[in-house]
């Protein structure tokens, strides 16, 4: 089943169903799609220009890279070979070699301190599973993530 969906500048695109996301209320939103196309157009089309946007798991940027966020962007990996072709792709981008799930909570704020991220209103967290991530892994991940936004 297929919904017409329209944009605010009255574009419409058909989605199915089972691809949409509930709206809320709160100035933050985490994004996790088992697809990464379907990852991908959430991620640009749910960060509102006056949001910031950090993507844990950027692999080469090319999520982060295309946010349309004024605001800040960050790319967050542990992978550094990763990260170098980001860095090749989009040069003024803010990219950190991190392992999301390993590093310490005070760790990963002063990360966010250093990109003036700190403040979690207005923040967009994006999880790159690539589709191919374990669940126990995706589960610590959004916990951590949840931990974060309502602290």
């Amino acid at each position: 089943r297929r919904l017409t969906v329209q944009y605010p500048k009255g574009s419409t695109y058909n989605v199915k169903v089972d691809k949409l996301l509930p709206i809320t209320q709160e100035d933050h939103l985490i994004i996790v799609s088992p697809e990464t196309t379907d990852y991908r157009r959430l991620c640009i089309v749910q960060t509102p220009k006056d949001h910031s946007f950090v993507e844990i798991g950027c692999d080469f940027a090319l999520t982060v890279g295309n946010v349309n966020a004024t605001e800040k962007k960050l790319g967050i990996d542990k992978s550094p070979s990763s990260l170098e072709i980001a860095r090749k792709n989009f040069p003024a981008l803010d990219l950190e070699e991190v392992d999301f799930l390993t590093e310490s909570r005070e760790s990963l704020m002063n990360i966010l301190e250093r990109y003036g991220m700190n403040d979690c209103n207005k923040l967009i967290v994006g999880i790159d599973i690539n589709g191919n991530r374990e669940l126990d892994a995706v589960v610590e991940c959004l916990q951590r993530v949840l931990d974060f936004l309502t602290e």
